[in-house]
């Protein structure tokens, strides 16, 4: 039942999932107001945000949006293919996702991806999940000698409550610009998990000229110690790539790396801040920051050599 109801005053999406979780945050923003007269009920076919499984679905459609920055983009009537010659060997610019087909159209559809890739000399990959993934699909991925892994996400929003643990003297936070752009690189490039120096200094490239993306670089006593950056798009907004040098860790770069980002965010404004984790030590870090888990993606990579 909870599912049919919509919010009738402007209302942030990080207020709606509390609401979902039974808790008491509108009253909590808006004193005197009731939950009685918080909701009205709305047509089934008015899409809310209730419900995990449609707050899911928006925020990976956001975090789709990130792989256009990174690469070339082209849509098609079954789904969006993206790509990127000067990256190569870099997944995430180059694969496609969002196919949405019958099952009778998925093999013509699986060649018509092969027949793009392989044209430009790039090995055919294929991204889906379980809001995106036609009947079908992965068994025939895996007929045709496809090389198939799953990796499980955990979604993780921003409760939006303000977060200010004291920081430790000599941490500072700042915007990368032109001025630090060097400084940031090299911790960036350094994280051997997402590909090779010179991979990811391509992706970087990308991102900094974006003014959708905004890196930030903590310094400890004046030398450079953690990166992340923020990724908006629409009134929504991801929390990316942490990354602190090994000998600074432990020493509260990333709880103030988050404080900064969280404030940045709540300046500009919007309905959602939030970010996906793989493992429980950066979990914990996010769950001492405010964010709460939202539900799990489970994240279908092909590709066949």
């Amino acid at each position: 039942m909870v599912a049919n109801y919509q919010c009738f005053f402007p209302c942030s999406l990080v207020d709606i999932w509390w609401f979902t979780l039974g808790g008491c945050r509108i009253p909590q923003l808006f004193p005197g107001i009731s939950i009685g007269y918080a909701i009205l009920l709305a047509d089934r076919d008015h899409q809310t945000f209730f419900g995990g499984g449609l707050m899911l679905k928006r925020l990976l459609e956001h975090n789709a949006g990130y792989f256009g920055i990174i690469s070339n983009r082209e849509d098609r009537a079954w789904g969006t293919l993206f790509w990127n010659p000067d990256n190569p060997e870099h997944h995430d610019s180059n694969h496609a996702q969002d196919i949405n087909v019958t099952a009778g159209k998925v093999a013509d559809t699986i060649a018509e991806i092969e027949d793009f890739y392989r044209s430009r000399g790039l090995i055919p990959r294929i991204y889906c999940d379980q809001f995106t993934k036609p009947p079908g699909l992965v068994e025939y991925l895996a007929e045709q000698g496809y090389q198939i892994q799953e990796d499980i996400f955990t979604v993780m929003l921003w409760d939006s409550l303000p977060v200010e643990p004291p920081l430790r003297p000599g941490i500072t936070v700042e915007k990368v610009e032109e001025h630090n752009r060097a400084e940031a690189q090299i911790i960036v490039t350094g994280e051997q998990a997402w590909g090779t120096p010179e991979m990811i200094e391509t992706v970087f490239a990308r991102e900094f000229a974006n003014p959708d993306v905004q890196y930030y670089l903590v310094r400890v006593n004046g030398t450079p110690a953690a990166t992340g950056y923020l990724f908006y798009q629409g009134s929504l907004a991801r929390v990316e790539n942490f990354r602190t040098l090994s000998e600074f860790r432990r020493q509260g770069c990333a709880i103030a790396l988050m404080q900064h980002m969280q404030q940045e965010f709540t300046r500009r404004g919007g309905e959602g801040l939030y970010l996906l984790v793989d493992n429980d030590i950066a979990r914990k870090l996010y769950l001492q920051s405010g964010f709460q888990d939202i539900g799990e993606v489970r994240n279908i990579v092909a590709w066949q050599e």
